[in-house]
């Protein structure tokens, strides 16, 4: 919620935005994503591409988070692609693999043309892919959202209520012990 509040902040300050929606949790439960409406072109002075430009500075000195700027996809490319996308591939090891991809990306982060460059090759940050077998689970007497909420707290901690003292408020985080 604090990175949601801050792009909000934000987005009350660009004179282009007529409205906004910032979304927690989506598409996983470590994602935010958020939109904002423009005002038509008659009613401003800048365009799309100028307005993104002036905002992701400010996006990149948010800490904790790699935030940036997208415009709406062109015809035939779809919402969650970038412009520009590569495939790299090696026959060697995964580490093999990510030097090739880190070269890579230290080329690309040289030229001011390109925005956020990012990897999906993410070798220091472990992702499960868990399906849950939702027969099993109503068998069980179990609800769904239980069986989320569980996964949540152990593989990452829940915020489960807020507290108050002196005058500042503190989020209740559970999580299970290593």
């Amino acid at each position: 919620q604090r990175y949601a509040k801050q792009i909000q902040e934000l987005y009350v300050d660009i004179p282009e935005v007529a409205g906004y929606l910032v979304v927690s949790g989506f598409p996983q439960i470590t994602d935010l994503i958020s939109f904002a409406r423009l005002v038509p072109w008659d009613e401003r002075s800048r365009t799309q591409q100028e307005i993104i430009a002036a905002l992701q500075p400010k996006l990149g000195k948010i800490p904790g988070i790699m935030a940036f700027g997208v415009n709406p996809p062109s015809l035939g490319q779809s919402g969650r692609s970038q412009p520009i996308e590569y495939v790299i591939q090696a026959s060697g090891t995964y580490e093999d693999l990510e030097g090739y991809v880190n070269s890579m990306m230290e080329e690309i982060r040289q030229n001011p043309g390109f925005v956020n460059p990012d990897t999906n090759l993410k070798l220091q940050k472990p992702q499960l892919d868990i399906k849950v077998n939702r027969d099993k689970v109503v068998d069980a007497g179990i609800d769904v959202s239980t069986v989320g909420r569980t996964l949540e707290t152990l593989l990452g901690g829940r915020q489960v209520t807020r507290y108050e003292q002196g005058g500042k408020q503190y989020d209740v985080i559970i999580q299970v012990a290593d």
